[in-house]
C-alpha cells in the first residue's frame, strides 16, 4: 500500500519532467490503488507548502471537451456555456467540475537542481573523483 512518501516521489518525478505541468488526482489513485480523498489530503499539504497549485477544468457534460479552467469553480456553478464541440448550451454543475494539480514553476526548478546535484554526485562516486 502507498503511502504519503510514494505520493511525494510520483509528483517529484512529474516535477523534474519538462513534458509536464499538470497532473490529475485520478491518475495517482490509480497508480497506487488508493483512495480519492487520502490522495487529495497529501496534495492539499503539497499545496500549503507552495509545490502545487489548484485548478478547476470546466467541462462539457456530452464530450469532456474543456470548456475552461478556473481558480475557483463556485463562482460558474448554475452559469451557462457554450460548447463549440458538440454545439450545446451546458448549465454548468459539480459533475462538470474536474480538480487539476499544477505544478509550481519554483517547484519545477528546484526538483531540476536537485536532480542535476544528485546526477553530479554520482558521477562523482563511479569515477572516484
Amino acid at each position: 500500500m502507498a503511502n504519503q512518501i510514494d505520493i511525494l516521489n510520483f509528483v517529484e518525478n512529474l516535477a523534474i519532467s519538462p513534458y509536464v505541468d499538470s497532473f490529475y488526482p485520478y491518475t495517482i489513485c490509480r497508480t497506487y490503488d488508493l483512495p480519492l480523498e487520502d490522495v487529495l489530503d497529501s496534495l492539499n499539504a503539497m499545496i500549503q507548502l507552495g509545490l502545487l497549485d489548484l485548478k478547476y477544468e470546466i467541462r462539457c457534460d456530452n464530450d469532456a471537451n474543456i470548456l475552461e479552467i478556473v481558480d475557483k469553480y463556485s463562482n460558474y456553478l448554475g452559469r451557462k456555456y457554450y460548447c463549440y464541440e458538440c454545439n450545446e448550451e451546458i448549465e454548468i454543475s459539480i459533475e462538470n467540475v474536474c480538480p487539476i494539480f499544477y505544478i509550481t514553476e519554483k517547484y519545477k526548478e528546484n526538483m531540476k537542481k536537485k536532480k542535476y546535484k544528485d546526477s553530479w554526485s554520482r558521477r562523482r562516486a563511479i569515477w572516484g573523483c
